[in-house]
């Protein structure tokens, strides 16, 4: 099975849940913390997925695309529309 990280993007965090292992860690949303997650994860990573945030993404997404990591940039509406869908009505992250 391979990985897929998800990540809470946020002004000064990034909160990351990796399914492989089952495990979540917390990141600064800086230089040091951009790098993070990808050597926290196995070599297996599939795809990262992250909500558009407003602009406190756009790092992270300039980051994971120069290192040519395969992201998933997800619509926070569609995301919400997809929880409402399965019947989940709590929040997307």
């Amino acid at each position: 099975m391979q990985d897929a990280i998800g990540v809470d993007v946020s002004k000064a965090m990034l909160v990351a849940y990796c399914s492989l292992i089952n495990e979540c860690r917390q990141f600064s949303n800086d230089a040091a913390g951009l790098a993070a997650p990808e050597q926290w994860a196995s070599d297996d990573i599939a795809v990262i997925v992250f909500e558009a945030s407003g602009t406190y993404h756009r790092e992270l997404e300039r980051h994971l695309s120069r290192r040519g990591l395969t992201f998933a940039k997800v619509d926070p509406r569609q995301a919400r529309r997809f929880a409402e869908a399965i019947g989940r009505v709590a929040k997307t992250d």
